[in-house]
């Protein structure tokens, strides 16, 4: 993946700043990297809440091994409004036995966001705006007093730390 500065510096010097993210079609002078560094750049929280797991590389306490947490987990109360971090396309709702039902939503320039753990959601393809409800936290796995919000953010696949972002 990109770090911030290196997204940051593919934006060409000739962008317009008027140009706003999640356009139907890019201008022709952007590359997909400084349009999802314009993006990036306009992140915004989710969900109110405490980072409770943070991005990166963590150490399993029963099992020993390393694994890798390619988002943030935000402890939140259950049913607190989840909003869109950019604006978009919801591209894919699913359902994952540890995530439960997870959004995610397409934002241009090969740029995703990750949204774990929610209900009440949008339907698939719906447009959203920047800090539109696009639903609320769930429990956590049968705990019905806490909710956790997971969040993530991609670009070309690749997960980025999301808190070298977020506004």
């Amino acid at each position: 993946g990109l770090s911030p500065e290196e997204l940051a510096a593919a934006i060409p010097s000739e962008a317009s700043p008027q140009v706003e993210p999640a356009l139907a079609s890019p201008p022709e002078r952007m590359s997909p990297e400084a349009l999802a560094a314009m993006n990036l750049s306009k992140l915004q929280w989710p969900v109110q809440g405490e980072v409770v797991t943070e991005y990166g590389w963590w150490r399993h306490p029963m099992y020993h091994d390393w694994r890798m947490h390619p988002g943030i987990a935000i402890a939140t109360p259950v049913n607190n409004p989840v909003k869109a971090a950019l604006p978009g396309r919801v591209e894919e709702i699913y359902h994952d036995n540890y995530l439960g039902t997870v959004v995610v939503i397409e934002h241009g320039g090969s740029v995703r966001t990750v949204y774990g753990n929610v209900q009440d959601v949008p339907s698939l393809g719906s447009p959203v705006a920047q800090g539109q409800v696009i639903g609320k936290t769930a429990s956590r796995r049968g705990d019905g007093q806490r909710g956790q919000l997971y969040f993530e953010v991609r670009h070309n696949g690749d997960a980025l730390d999301p808190l070298a972002y977020l506004r």
